[in-house]
Protein backbone atom coordinates (compact mmCIF):
# COMPACT_ATOMS: atom_id res chain seq x y z
CA UNK A 1 0.00 0.00 0.00
CA UNK A 2 3.20 2.54 0.81
CA UNK A 3 4.49 1.57 -2.82
CA UNK A 4 1.00 3.20 -4.25
CA UNK A 5 2.40 7.15 -3.32
CA UNK A 6 5.47 6.00 -5.78
CA UNK A 7 2.64 6.86 -7.75
CA UNK A 8 2.89 10.61 -7.41
CA UNK A 9 6.58 10.97 -9.06
CA UNK A 10 4.64 9.97 -12.69
CA UNK A 11 1.78 11.98 -12.65
CA UNK A 12 1.44 12.86 -16.40
CA UNK A 13 -0.08 16.83 -15.48
CA UNK A 14 2.74 18.11 -16.98
CA UNK A 15 4.06 20.67 -14.14
CA UNK A 16 5.81 23.99 -14.88
CA UNK A 17 9.30 22.85 -13.50
CA UNK A 18 10.66 26.48 -14.08
CA UNK A 19 7.77 27.96 -12.31
CA UNK A 20 8.30 25.23 -9.12
CA UNK A 21 11.86 25.98 -8.40
CA UNK A 22 11.52 29.17 -8.38
CA UNK A 23 8.71 29.32 -5.88
CA UNK A 24 10.77 26.82 -4.23
CA UNK A 25 14.26 28.71 -3.92
CA UNK A 26 12.68 32.24 -3.94
CA UNK A 27 8.77 31.39 -2.15
CA UNK A 28 6.33 34.62 -1.73
CA UNK A 29 5.94 35.58 1.72
CA UNK A 30 2.90 36.17 3.46
CA UNK A 31 1.92 37.19 7.05
CA UNK A 32 -1.81 36.27 5.86
CA UNK A 33 -3.66 33.73 8.67
CA UNK A 34 -4.11 31.37 6.90
CA UNK A 35 -0.94 30.88 5.08
CA UNK A 36 0.98 31.34 8.57
CA UNK A 37 -1.29 28.27 9.51
CA UNK A 38 -0.71 26.09 6.95
CA UNK A 39 3.00 26.81 7.44
CA UNK A 40 3.12 25.79 10.55
CA UNK A 41 0.83 23.13 9.56
CA UNK A 42 2.94 21.58 7.27
CA UNK A 43 6.42 21.94 9.51
CA UNK A 44 4.10 20.45 12.58
CA UNK A 45 3.83 17.31 9.78
CA UNK A 46 6.92 17.30 8.29
CA UNK A 47 8.96 17.26 11.41
CA UNK A 48 6.24 15.97 14.15
CA UNK A 49 6.93 15.61 17.96
CA UNK A 50 5.61 12.14 18.06
CA UNK A 51 8.35 11.28 15.51
CA UNK A 52 10.83 11.96 18.09
CA UNK A 53 9.81 10.33 21.06
CA UNK A 54 8.92 7.18 18.39
CA UNK A 55 12.01 7.47 16.69
CA UNK A 56 14.99 6.96 20.34
CA UNK A 57 12.22 4.56 21.72
CA UNK A 58 12.08 2.21 18.54
CA UNK A 59 16.12 2.44 19.01
CA UNK A 60 16.11 1.38 22.18
CA UNK A 61 13.36 -1.44 21.50
CA UNK A 62 15.32 -2.46 18.85
CA UNK A 63 18.29 -3.09 21.04
CA UNK A 64 20.58 -0.94 18.72
CA UNK A 65 24.04 -0.27 20.50
CA UNK A 66 26.76 2.16 19.44
CA UNK A 67 28.41 -0.20 16.96
CA UNK A 68 25.27 0.10 14.54
CA UNK A 69 24.63 4.15 15.44
CA UNK A 70 25.66 4.27 11.63
CA UNK A 71 23.14 2.05 9.91
CA UNK A 72 20.56 3.53 12.20
CA UNK A 73 21.52 6.91 10.99
CA UNK A 74 21.61 5.77 6.97
CA UNK A 75 18.12 4.55 8.32
CA UNK A 76 16.84 7.77 9.87
CA UNK A 77 18.52 10.14 7.28
CA UNK A 78 17.42 7.90 4.07
CA UNK A 79 13.88 7.76 5.44
CA UNK A 80 13.75 11.07 6.02
CA UNK A 81 14.98 12.22 2.52
CA UNK A 82 12.72 9.72 -0.02
CA UNK A 83 9.56 11.26 2.44
CA UNK A 84 9.98 14.49 2.19
CA UNK A 85 10.91 14.02 -1.88
CA UNK A 86 7.73 11.69 -1.79
CA UNK A 87 5.55 14.59 -0.43
CA UNK A 88 7.19 17.39 -2.61
CA UNK A 89 5.67 15.25 -5.78
CA UNK A 90 2.17 14.88 -3.54
CA UNK A 91 2.04 18.68 -3.47
CA UNK A 92 3.45 18.92 -7.14
CA UNK A 93 0.97 16.39 -8.51
CA UNK A 94 -1.93 18.17 -6.52
CA UNK A 95 -1.05 21.92 -7.89
CA UNK A 96 -0.61 21.03 -11.63
CA UNK A 97 -4.26 18.72 -11.41
CA UNK A 98 -6.34 20.95 -9.23
CA UNK A 99 -5.54 24.52 -9.94
CA UNK A 100 -6.50 24.30 -13.41
CA UNK A 101 -10.18 22.75 -12.45
CA UNK A 102 -10.02 25.78 -9.86
CA UNK A 103 -10.30 23.54 -6.58
CA UNK A 104 -8.12 25.41 -3.91
CA UNK A 105 -9.90 24.00 -1.30
CA UNK A 106 -9.51 20.43 -0.42
CA UNK A 107 -12.18 19.64 1.95
CA UNK A 108 -11.98 15.33 1.53
CA UNK A 109 -10.00 12.92 0.15
CA UNK A 110 -12.16 12.69 -3.06
CA UNK A 111 -11.00 16.14 -4.31
CA UNK A 112 -7.16 15.10 -3.11
CA UNK A 113 -8.03 11.83 -4.96
CA UNK A 114 -8.34 13.85 -8.42
CA UNK A 115 -4.45 14.93 -8.44
CA UNK A 116 -4.07 11.05 -9.76
CA UNK A 117 -6.49 11.31 -12.39
CA UNK A 118 -3.81 12.32 -14.72
CA UNK A 119 -2.37 8.65 -14.07
CA UNK A 120 -4.93 6.54 -13.09
CA UNK A 121 -8.11 7.58 -15.08
CA UNK A 122 -11.15 6.53 -13.47
CA UNK A 123 -9.19 4.76 -11.04
CA UNK A 124 -7.86 6.90 -9.20
CA UNK A 125 -10.01 7.16 -6.32
CA UNK A 126 -9.04 2.85 -5.97
CA UNK A 127 -5.34 3.93 -5.97
CA UNK A 128 -5.77 7.29 -3.45
CA UNK A 129 -7.90 4.47 -1.11
CA UNK A 130 -4.96 2.62 -1.18
CA UNK A 131 -2.24 4.78 0.30
CA UNK A 132 -4.58 7.01 2.52
CA UNK A 133 -5.58 3.23 3.94
CA UNK A 134 -1.20 2.11 3.99
CA UNK A 135 -0.70 5.62 5.59
CA UNK A 136 -3.93 5.25 8.05
CA UNK A 137 -2.90 1.74 8.98
CA UNK A 138 0.92 3.38 9.75
CA UNK A 139 -0.35 6.34 11.62
CA UNK A 140 -2.56 4.19 14.00
CA UNK A 141 -0.42 2.33 15.07
CA UNK A 142 2.79 4.50 15.54
CA UNK A 143 1.02 7.62 16.83
CA UNK A 144 -0.48 5.93 19.89
CA UNK A 145 2.75 3.59 20.12
CA UNK A 146 5.22 6.87 20.48
CA UNK A 147 2.31 7.83 23.15
CA UNK A 148 2.41 4.32 25.28
CA UNK A 149 6.41 4.54 24.99
CA UNK A 150 6.73 8.13 26.21
CA UNK A 151 4.11 7.95 28.81
CA UNK A 152 5.48 4.97 30.13
CA UNK A 153 8.90 6.05 30.36
CA UNK A 154 7.91 9.19 32.04
CA UNK A 155 6.13 7.57 34.69
CA UNK A 156 8.41 4.32 34.82
CA UNK A 157 6.01 1.86 33.67
CA UNK A 158 7.05 -1.75 32.24
CA UNK A 159 7.56 -1.17 28.45
CA UNK A 160 8.41 -2.74 25.17
CA UNK A 161 6.64 -5.95 23.24
CA UNK A 162 9.54 -7.93 24.28
CA UNK A 163 7.16 -8.26 27.34
CA UNK A 164 3.83 -9.98 28.15
CA UNK A 165 0.93 -8.33 29.35
CA UNK A 166 1.24 -8.78 32.80
CA UNK A 167 4.19 -7.37 32.90
CA UNK A 168 3.20 -3.80 31.20
CA UNK A 169 0.20 -3.74 31.72
CA UNK A 170 -0.19 -0.19 31.45
CA UNK A 171 1.85 -0.01 28.43
CA UNK A 172 -0.36 -2.25 26.39
CA UNK A 173 -3.79 -0.73 28.40
CA UNK A 174 -2.69 2.65 27.33
CA UNK A 175 -1.85 1.51 23.21
CA UNK A 176 -5.04 -0.11 23.34
CA UNK A 177 -7.01 2.88 24.52
CA UNK A 178 -5.57 5.35 21.89
CA UNK A 179 -6.02 3.25 19.33
CA UNK A 180 -9.67 2.52 20.17
CA UNK A 181 -10.16 6.14 20.64
CA UNK A 182 -9.01 7.30 17.61
CA UNK A 183 -10.85 4.43 15.74
CA UNK A 184 -14.32 6.14 17.30
CA UNK A 185 -13.15 9.45 16.25
CA UNK A 186 -12.55 8.37 12.62
CA UNK A 187 -16.01 6.42 12.43
CA UNK A 188 -17.67 9.64 13.64
CA UNK A 189 -19.50 10.93 10.29
CA UNK A 190 -20.16 14.41 10.85
CA UNK A 191 -16.19 14.90 11.56
CA UNK A 192 -14.52 17.32 8.79
CA UNK A 193 -11.70 14.54 8.13
CA UNK A 194 -9.27 17.28 6.20
CA UNK A 195 -9.68 19.95 8.42
CA UNK A 196 -9.59 17.96 11.79
CA UNK A 197 -6.05 16.80 10.16
CA UNK A 198 -4.50 20.15 9.30
CA UNK A 199 -5.50 21.86 13.37
CA UNK A 200 -3.68 18.99 14.77
CA UNK A 201 -0.68 19.27 12.23
CA UNK A 202 -1.05 23.06 13.38
CA UNK A 203 -1.11 21.47 17.22
CA UNK A 204 2.44 19.82 16.59
CA UNK A 205 3.57 23.02 14.75
CA UNK A 206 2.97 24.69 18.20
CA UNK A 207 4.18 21.68 20.45
CA UNK A 208 7.37 21.13 18.00
CA UNK A 209 9.26 23.80 19.31
CA UNK A 210 9.43 22.94 23.02
CA UNK A 211 9.79 18.95 22.17
CA UNK A 212 12.61 19.82 19.76
CA UNK A 213 14.09 22.96 22.12
CA UNK A 214 14.98 20.03 25.26
CA UNK A 215 16.47 17.51 22.54
CA UNK A 216 18.64 20.11 21.07
CA UNK A 217 19.72 21.04 24.50
CA UNK A 218 20.58 16.92 25.56
CA UNK A 219 22.04 16.61 22.30
CA UNK A 220 24.58 19.13 22.66
CA UNK A 221 25.55 17.99 26.81
CA UNK A 222 28.67 16.41 26.34
CA UNK A 223 28.45 15.45 29.66
CA UNK A 224 25.17 12.84 28.72
CA UNK A 225 26.52 12.85 24.85
CA UNK A 226 29.91 12.09 25.19
CA UNK A 227 31.35 12.09 21.86
CA UNK A 228 28.08 11.39 20.25
CA UNK A 229 26.52 15.37 20.29
CA UNK A 230 25.41 16.78 17.45
CA UNK A 231 28.16 18.40 15.29
CA UNK A 232 28.25 22.34 14.80
CA UNK A 233 26.38 21.72 11.02
CA UNK A 234 23.50 19.63 12.64
CA UNK A 235 23.14 22.20 16.01
CA UNK A 236 22.89 24.99 13.32
CA UNK A 237 20.70 23.26 11.60
CA UNK A 238 18.44 22.27 14.03
CA UNK A 239 18.08 25.78 16.21
CA UNK A 240 17.44 27.31 12.56
CA UNK A 241 14.85 25.22 12.51
CA UNK A 242 13.77 25.81 16.09
CA UNK A 243 13.55 29.62 15.43
CA UNK A 244 11.94 29.47 12.26
CA UNK A 245 9.00 27.39 13.75
CA UNK A 246 8.72 29.23 16.52
CA UNK A 247 8.83 32.92 14.82
CA UNK A 248 5.66 31.11 12.57
CA UNK A 249 3.49 29.65 15.60
CA UNK A 250 4.01 32.98 17.64
CA UNK A 251 2.82 35.23 14.29
CA UNK A 252 0.25 32.89 14.20
CA UNK A 253 -0.96 33.24 17.65
CA UNK A 254 -0.95 36.96 17.69
CA UNK A 255 -3.17 37.34 14.47
CA UNK A 256 -5.86 34.51 16.32
CA UNK A 257 -5.47 36.77 19.49
CA UNK A 258 -5.66 39.99 17.56
CA UNK A 259 -8.67 38.30 15.65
Amino acid sequence: MTLVFLAYPVVLAQPNWADIAHGALAPSVSFDQMRLALVVALIGTTITPYQQFFQQSAVVEKGVGPPHYADERVDAYSGAIVGNVIWLFVIVAAAAALRPQRIFDISSAAHAARALEPLAGPAASVLFAMGLLGASLLAAAVVPLATAFSVSEAFGFSKGFGLDYRRASMFYGLLTVLIAFGALVALVPSIPIVALLVDIQMLNGFLLPIVLGFILILAGDRRLMGGLTNSPLQAMLGWMTLVGVSVAAVLLAAQAFAG
